[in-house]
């Protein structure tokens, strides 16, 4: 069974816990980026979609995130994701300057 699953993301771009912390920096998931060279860092994720997909690759469900790689200049570096959905709650949240 082949669903065809349409992701919009519309509106605010990156929406992080209204409430702030430390003065101007949210509370965020900390996911690994899995970039080669990059095995054990963590980055906060400034997007998660509300809705979970099958990946194909991984035989499992996903959820497909924004990661913010470093603050630029001269514009923010992100990188995009995926992340079995039974796994993004294990990881810890942090503040991150928003």
């Amino acid at each position: 069974m082949n669903k065809e699953v349409k992701l919009e993301v519309v509106g605010e771009f990156a929406k992080p816990s209204d409430r702030p912390v430390l003065g101007d920096q949210r509370l965020v998931r900390y996911l690994p980026c899995g970039l080669p060279g990059t095995a054990a860092m963590m980055l906060p994720c400034i997007w998660m979609s509300p809705y979970e997909v099958f990946d194909e690759d991984l035989k499992e469900q996903v959820k497909i995130c924004i990661l913010l790689l470093n603050e630029g200049p001269p514009k923010p570096d992100i990188v995009a994701v995926r992340i079995a959905a039974a796994a993004v709650e294990r990881f810890p949240m942090g503040p991150v300057a928003w």
